[in-house]
């Protein structure tokens, strides 16, 4: 899902269709560990450790503290480098953005670089007209398929700031890991930017970075001996 920049995974057993793993599917995962929020910023148990994906099938507790010990809070999985706009910028430039990036979000910042809102590939499909007849063969080019339109429709000047969410969601790089992923599946969001005292932007906690939180919890486990 990481590696294919994909929300779910469908399950097959011979061939039939039994089931299918969201990103959703992973965020449950931490939020039903609910009491690695009490175990954040605890220091992990000395002794020998057991095997990460044992300690998930057994004993609930000493997986919290095993994640907790990796996983505490929101700057340990962030992503730094964070490609902004400001509010000038224009429809065009968002698509280019998240196409050369592989984004699926592209904050707005201020000229002090405050955050004052976000717009998602979603926010961008909406304005979008829609594409009659036969689509273009598919493209390498992320979301090509999807942001196919004329380099003269209008809605592709909309300025950021007519587009963008206003209302958004964010948290202190010492925000718990615990709660950021509970946010993430209560609000049912996919990013959460991360900000400073200023309200500058910092970083941004995508359920990507989640999973790649897990992927790293993992490999740190598989290589101590049980």
């Amino acid at each position: 899902m990481v590696d294919n920049r994909i929300d779910s995974v469908p399950v097959l057993f011979e061939n039939d269709l039994i089931g299918i793993v969201t990103a959703t599917d992973v965020l449950k995962l931490f939020v039903r560990l609910h009491a690695i929020g009490q175990l954040c910023g605890e220091k992990a148990k000395t002794g020998p450790r057991r095997r990460f994906v044992d300690l998930l099938a057994g004993n609930s507790e000493e997986a919290l503290l095993a994640l907790s010990s990796v996983l505490e809070t929101a700057k340990d999985i962030m992503t730094e480098q964070v490609v902004c706009l400001q509010e000038q910028d224009n429809l065009a430039n968002v698509m280019k953005v998240m196409q050369r990036g592989k984004f699926r979000h592209v904050p707005i910042v201020d000229k002090q670089e405050r955050l004052v809102g976000i717009i998602s590939d979603r926010d961008v499909l909406r304005l979008l007209p829609f594409h009659k007849g036969q689509r273009k063969p598919q493209s390498e080019v992320f979301r090509a398929d999807l942001f196919d339109v004329e380099p003269n429709e209008p809605a592709i000047r909309q300025q950021a700031n007519r587009i963008m969410n206003r209302d958004v969601i964010h948290v202190r790089p010492d925000c718990s890991f615990h709660d950021v992923v509970k946010m993430l599946h209560e609000m049912k969001i996919s990013c959460v930017p991360v900000t400073n005292e200023k309200k500058k932007l910092v970083g941004i906690v995508t359920v990507t970075d989640v999973m790649r939180g897990l992927l790293a919890a993992y490999a740190l486990f598989e290589k101590t001996p049980a």
